[in-house]
C-alpha cells in the first residue's frame, strides 16, 4: 500500500506543516514491515492539510524506490494503523516535476 517518490514542487506551505508531514512519513517504517527508511526528496505541495511529495523508500531488503505520496496532516494518529487513513499513494501526476531516481 505504501509507496514513495521525490521531486514535487513546493508552494506556500508553512514550516510547521512541512514538519508535520515529514513526521507522518517518518512513522511508516514502524508501521510497515520491510521498510527501513522513508525520506522526502522533493518539496511538499498542496493545500487544506493534504500535501503531496516525491518520497524515497529504502527497504530492509532490496533496492530503494521512489513514489508520489499524499499526507493528510489534520487530526491525530492514535495508533500506527491510522497511517492508512492519512498516508496514501495518489497517481504520479499529483506530484510536480519528473519522478526522481532512487
Amino acid at each position: 500500500m505504501l509507496q514513495l517518490a521525490a521531486g514535487c514542487g513546493g508552494g506556500g506551505i508553512s514550516t510547521a506543516d512541512r514538519l508535520k508531514a515529514d513526521h507522518r512519513i517518518g512513522l511508516i517504517p514502524g508501521a510497515t514491515a520491510g521498510v527501513a527508511k522513508v525520506e522526502r526528496v522533493g518539496d511538499w505541495n498542496g493545500s487544506d492539510d493534504v500535501f503531496v511529495a516525491w518520497v524515497k523508500v529504502t527497504r530492509k531488503e532490496g533496492l530503494p524506490y521512489v513514489v508520489c505520496l499524499s499526507v493528510d496532516i489534520a487530526g491525530r494518529i492514535e495508533k500506527l494503523d491510522d497511517l492508512s487513513l492519512v498516508v496514501t499513494t495518489p497517481s504520479e501526476s499529483a506530484c510536480k516535476g519528473a519522478k526522481p531516481k532512487p
